[in-house]
């Protein structure tokens, strides 16, 4: 917001991505909204959980720095916000706090130089009830591990503000009963609808709406984490965190000659992350460095498996709109040629009436008494066209509505189907986004992105290696410019990242 009221309040972000790519920081990074402001990555690992320890050391230093007004911690869609939160709750232990910490210069405590806000859930309208429908019948297939839906469950009960997004993929009797169903899921939480995540910042923002007391009766999940303990202890005496969470995870490497998957060892000595160990959930990463067909890759993909949305919604409702505008618009062009065509006649009534006046004074009287009439006629005709335009009118969009309605029918049910394929043949892909290359779009980045049953793909920047700055100045200076560069393509590449349940890597690559 540019507004003065705002100039001069700075924003550090910190982006948390489960898989070892951070994407979000990368298109962050491109977007011009960031300018000043520091954005850090998190990845590898889940704030909530193996994370934590970095993530307070992240959070201190940029306090420390006095720099920002606020900071925002975007954790991964998988997060529990509980285990957020709990590291801004004040030291309860039982000793002189302010001498026992000045010892323990490692032993930060977070609510000494920062507060928590405000907790935000951001809410997929359309993917709803088939999150909480068919992943949970597939995760109780395996006993041990909790339904997914449970994970949703409480990132909606432990927020302050739920954003319900996505509402044009719904119609108005589904948005109600998703409404009615986040209040009974929380009732004290704050609901904002949006469309492609637009809201106002101030309601999310510096709300002090967060009070741990109105959280006290969603007990902790506690789990048995594996101890390292001599591994932690060789790394405090050298000063480091005493945590193995921040050692990089083991991972396994899978090539087909025309891509690579990476995936997650499961014999990394760091423990596992929260999502794995309570939900099963996973990830991993395709890379490759040939160009998709784009036909192919749309055809046999992307439409035969998601449903496909245009990212510029707003322009197609507006173009909607203008058809009816245009409707309206030429009637009553064709009313002011008509009229204009009248005014601009040579004016002879007056000569003629004088004229008859003249050749029969008689029929003045009877003159006036049938203008009178007229009059009155043409009130009456102008009111029933004004009612026959009205309720042509409405009838118009009465037709677009129900054209509307059955659109979205028909889009909801061929997501179900496409669903069921998809989780048949790949597995269930809870998320998957990164950058695609492809043969038509050889020097643009596009930006992929899939929630669910919906994918987007938007044009983002030139490649780096189409940038001057990657080939002008020293070897310092380009650099920066030449990260992941390989001949004879430079940065162009496929870099995307799944994550799911039960997924089938192989078949997907």
């Amino acid at each position: 917001d540019d507004s003065s009221e705002n100039n001069g309040f700075k924003c550090a972000v910190i982006v948390n991505d489960v898989s070892e790519l951070n994407i979000d920081k990368t298109l962050i990074d491109q977007s011009s909204l960031v300018q000043s402001e520091e954005v850090i990555a998190m990845q590898n690992g889940c704030v909530c959980c193996t994370l934590q320890n970095d993530l307070v050391d992240q959070i201190a230093k940029l306090a420390n720095q006095d720099t920002f007004d606020y900071m925002i911690i975007e954790a991964s869609g998988i997060a529990e916000p509980s285990e957020v939160a709990k590291l801004f709750q004040e030291c309860t232990e039982d000793h002189d706090h302010e001498e026992e910490h000045q010892k323990d210069e490692n032993k930060i405590v977070l609510s000494d130089v920062a507060r928590l806000d405000t907790c935000v859930t951001v809410v997929d309208a359309a993917q709803f009830f088939d999150n909480f429908e068919t992943v949970a019948r597939q995760t109780n297939e395996n006993s041990n591990k909790e339904p997914f839906s449970k994970l949703m469950v409480e990132q909606i009960e432990y927020c302050n503000v739920l954003v319900l997004n996505k509402i044009d993929l719904v119609s108005e009797d589904q948005l109600e009963i998703i409404e009615n169903h986040l209040k009974l899921l929380n009732g004290h939480a704050k609901i904002i609808t949006a469309h492609q995540s637009i809201i106002n910042v101030s309601q999310v923002i510096n709300t002090h709406l967060y009070n741990a007391d109105d959280f006290t009766s969603i007990s902790p999940i506690l789990l048995e984490q594996e101890l390292e303990k001599d591994c932690c202890t060789k790394a405090a005496s050298k000063g480091e965190s005493p945590c193995c969470s921040s050692r990089k995870k083991f991972s396994q490497t899978l090539k087909s000659g025309l891509s690579t998957v990476l995936l997650s060892s499961n014999n990394k000595p760091s423990p596992k992350m929260r999502h794995d160990v309570r939900f099963g959930i996973t990830s991993f990463v395709y890379q490759s460095r040939r160009p998709f067909h784009s036909t192919r890759f749309q055809q046999d993909f992307i439409a035969k498996h998601f449903v496909f949305v245009e990212d510029e919604p707003d322009e197609e409702d507006d173009d909607d709109e203008d058809d009816g505008i245009e409707i309206i618009d030429m009637y009553e062009a064709e009313d002011e040629r008509n009229s204009s065509s009248i005014e601009s006649a040579p004016d002879n009534s007056a000569k003629i009436d004088d004229t008859k006046q003249k050749l029969h004074p008689e029929v003045k009287e009877s003159s006036m008494e049938t203008d009178e009439k007229t009059a009155g006629s043409k009130k009456g005709t102008d009111a029933e066209l004004d009612k026959e335009e009205y309720a042509a009118e409405e009838a118009y969009a009465d037709m677009k509505e129900k054209e509307y309605k059955e659109q979205l029918k028909q889009q909801q049910e061929e997501a179900t189907q496409k669903k069921q394929l998809r989780t048949e043949k790949f597995g269930t892909i809870l998320r998957s986004k990164g950058f695609i290359w492809t043969a038509h779009t050889h020097d643009i980045m596009v930006s992929h992105g899939q929630a669910g049953n919906i994918v987007t793909m938007d044009l983002g920047e030139k490649w780096n290696v189409l940038d001057p700055k990657a080939w002008i100045g020293s070897d310092a200076e380009t650099a920066p410019f030449r990260k992941g560069f390989v001949e004879p393509y430079g940065d162009r590449r496929q870099e995307l990242v799944f994550i799911g349940l039960n997924m089938k890597h192989d078949i997907i690559q």
